[in-house]
């Protein structure tokens, strides 16, 4: 009896370990996956003019706030939402919208004969944003974005620059973007190799095949070329012709058609060329946001593992998926948990393929539509399939037709 006792006790001792071990795992996903639960908003440009230098700065975070909660809604909404909870319902209206403002970012910052200049980045805390969307009824969808490689291109007083510094254009859409865009935003090295497959004209031209190998170095399949064409006339008046493509799919799409703008007096050439980068990011931002977007599903998933490493792989994979927008981890015990998701898919065959990519096992449950039960597929699962699979070649269950 002692003896089973101590057996026993050692047993406990393992399954508290266990237990520990997965509330530990849930625990730091929880803590240290804080980013995963924010709305980063960022080129947010706001302009005062005639403001008191006391009260500029107040006045333009809650400009920029809103700025950013419209781009944000803009996005993760339907155009018909979008206007209903905007112009229609005006429910926004009535909301404090800063109650789901979880930090902002000033830089840039600039005051000068009563005028004020900024440039913000705004955080919005998504679990709290997206509760109020479902208390109202209001359907929401997201996805992770495609990342896009920008080769700006420029030409000044007859002078062709791509690669040759310095190229005042590139570094500008690099200081304003890189590591800062809502987008993913990836730019060339500029390295020899760089110079040595892509040159100004193939830009300039267009050349998608030159485009498409050359942005396959960067693993690239979205390309933005923007080109600026610059005349001085005299040291502080410049005139510029700006147009951007986007190249995709071995196609273009010309979603911002040469445009001239012209200096305003006494504004410099960084601050124009600053003003047509502002123009452009905010019609791409529209166009590539309203391209990506695609439905997000919300399902759950009922988790069947065996220990702790199966149960990370099978949560890890899930996160990792590109198609997954947010995990949330519901109940957790020693062999089992229940997981709610939002996955973006067309049809159920999509969700099937992209787990069984991984070996990992879905069925849907007969308790519920949107409920699925998964489990790592092993070794006997796939020689339990082959086995009837032979089955089924030798004539046995030859009343059942198996199309793959």
């Amino acid at each position: 009896m002692k003896y089973f006792l101590i057996i026993n006790h050692g047993r406990c001792l393992i399954n508290l370990l266990k237990v520990l071990l997965l509330f530990f795992y849930l625990f730091s996903s929880s803590v240290f996956g804080n980013e995963e639960n924010t709305y980063k908003i960022t080129n947010i440009k706001i302009n005062l003019a005639d403001e008191d230098s006391n009260f500029a700065r107040e006045l333009a975070r809650e400009k920029a706030i809103q700025s950013a909660f419209s781009r944000l809604l803009k996005w993760i909404l339907s155009q018909e939402d979008y206007k209903n909870i905007f112009f229609i319902d005006k429910r926004v209206q009535e909301l404090e919208i800063k109650n789901f403002v979880s930090g902002y970012q000033i830089y840039n910052e600039n005051y000068n004969n009563k005028s004020y200049s900024a440039d913000f980045t705004v955080m919005f805390d998504k679990q709290l944003l997206k509760q109020w969307l479902v208390k109202n009824k209001i359907n929401f969808s997201e996805k992770k974005l495609s990342s896009i490689l920008i080769i700006p291109i420029l030409e000044i007083n007859n002078k062709k620059i791509l690669w040759d510094d310095p190229n005042l254009w590139r570094q500008l859409w690099q200081n304003e973007f890189k590591g800062k865009h809502f987008i993913p935003i990836i730019f060339p090295n500029g390295d020899a190799e760089d110079l040595i497959n892509l040159s100004y004209a193939d830009v300039s031209l267009l050349k998608i095949d030159k485009l498409t190998n050359f942005a396959s170095r960067y693993g690239m399949s979205y390309i933005l070329v923007t080109s600026s064409k610059i005349s001085t006339h005299n040291q502080d008046h410049y005139r510029g012709i700006f147009g951007a493509t986007i190249i995709t799919e071995n196609k273009e799409e010309n979603f911002f058609k040469d445009r001239t703008l012209k200096s305003y007096p006494g504004e410099i050439l960084d601050d124009f060329l600053l003003r047509a980068i502002n123009i452009i990011s905010n019609e791409f931002d529209d166009y590539w946001l309203k391209n990506n977007k695609q439905n997000a599903k919300k399902i759950y998933f009922k988790v069947f593992y065996n220990d702790l490493s199966e149960w990370r792989f099978i949560v890890d994979t899930i996160k990792n998926l590109n198609e997954v927008g947010e995990v949330k981890i519901l109940s957790l015990s020693l062999n089992e948990a229940s997981l709610e998701a939002y996955i973006s898919y067309r049809k159920k065959s999509d969700l099937h393929r992209l787990l069984r990519n991984y070996r990992i096992d879905i069925q849907s449950n007969s308790e519920n539509e949107n409920l699925y039960d998964v489990k790592i597929i092993n070794a006997q699962d796939d020689n339990d399939k082959i086995t009837n699979k032979d089955k089924t070649k030798s004539g046995e269950n030859s009343d059942i037709l198996v199309i793959e």
